[in-house]
């Protein structure tokens, strides 16, 4: 997904309140910039900026006060403000490492790759809860291998994506993913109707709302709560589980009919592990139907958007190793980018047999 770090309910929380209940709270740079925030949140920018100069000019700290306005410059595409704020923010903070993992991120998303580097090795450095992650950023930034994307990483990205994501997917990446799985449901259900799916990655729920005229029950999982509150919003789910993806898989006690997987696999490097997961919890004559982003030769390999894509040849020989038996793959456009489509492929497979894989 084209998502960013960019977040503020590190700094202050963004809980209720309104003007009225809080007229005589309107000169505390806390409530103020609360206001300010959940202006943000619903995307009223310039409310959410005039919020937080309040705040500033009573009495706010500066580096907080930088810290919002980066974050709706980040809304409105003002990158180059954006990263002067986050410089800001940094300045006479005593807990910076929030602002500079954004800062990295917002160099890197505006193509300053070797500036994110050295932000993302500094914060790897430091004693943080973002060392980890930012250790895992400066690796696969500067070409190493890395296997897999930190589910914190991936945690992360999305809470702070989540009341935006359909929008941002939607209308201006022209994201496609859920309109092939539905295409390829319905190739693969035609003789037999499953009764109970599994999406995996749910996020917001947009294949969840393609698929649910196919199935009469779903369970989805993902590892945000921020996406998982929007898709229970839809109310097209029984159960929503909040679990990083192959620990879901490894202690599930269900099984499924049909199992989708939309743009999930770009955050995992080697997909023997996931795979055979999924086979395990597939039933006999079950479908499993998924995408990625396709690499021409190799196996798989991390991009610089810190995004995963594998060959079309390292899913055909994984699955050919699993009592799975390959019924369609089409090459597809998944979403714009920069440079034009990012090119995908979308599969769909059954399972044969009740042995489960070793």
């Amino acid at each position: 997904m084209e998502g960013s770090l960019f977040s503020g309910n590190t700094i202050s929380g963004s809980g209720s309140g309104s003007i009225e209940e809080g007229d005589n709270l309107l000169g505390r740079p806390e409530f103020l910039n609360r206001l300010g925030y959940q202006s943000y949140r619903s995307r009223r920018l310039k409310r959410a900026e005039d919020y937080f100069r309040k705040a500033r000019k009573y009495g706010g700290k500066a580096h907080i006060f930088h810290y919002y306005m980066a974050l709706t410059r980040v809304a409105s595409r003002d990158y180059q403000k954006a990263i002067w704020h986050f410089r800001e923010s940094v300045k006479n903070n005593p807990a910076p490492d929030k602002s500079l993992l954004n800062l990295a991120a917002i160099y890197q998303k505006a193509g300053f790759n070797q500036k994110s580097r050295e932000i993302y090795f500094r914060l790897s450095q430091m004693k943080s809860p973002y060392a980890e992650l930012a250790g895992f950023a400066y690796r696969a930034m500067s070409g190493r291998t890395v296997e897999q994307i930190p589910p914190d990483y991936v945690e992360i990205l999305f809470d702070s994506y989540s009341d935006d994501f359909d929008r941002h997917l939607q209308k201006e990446l022209k994201y496609q993913v859920p309109d092939y799985i539905e295409k390829l449901c319905r190739e693969s259900l035609v003789k037999k109707r499953a009764e109970k799916a599994l999406d995996i990655g749910c996020g917001t729920g947009l294949s969840g709302e393609k698929i649910v005229k196919f199935v009469p029950s779903i369970d989805g999982v993902d590892i945000s709560e921020g996406m998982l509150r929007v898709a229970r919003s839809k109310q097209i789910y029984d159960h929503l589980f909040k679990a990083e993806v192959t620990r879901f898989l490894r202690n599930s006690r269900h099984t499924y009919d049909l199992v989708v997987a939309g743009d999930v696999f770009i955050y995992f490097g080697d997909l023997r592990e996931i795979f055979s997961l999924v086979c395990r919890i597939l039933k006999p004559g079950g479908h499993f139907i998924f995408t990625t982003e396709l690499m021409w030769g190799g196996d798989f390999e991390i991009q610089s958007k810190l995004r995963y894509s594998h060959s079309d040849e390292y899913v055909l020989d994984l699955m050919g190793q699993l009592p799975l038996k390959f019924m369609n793959r089409r090459f597809i456009h998944i979403r714009r980018q920069s440079s034009g489509f990012v090119e995908g492929a979308v599969y769909s497979f059954q399972r044969t047999s009740q042995q489960n894989p070793p």
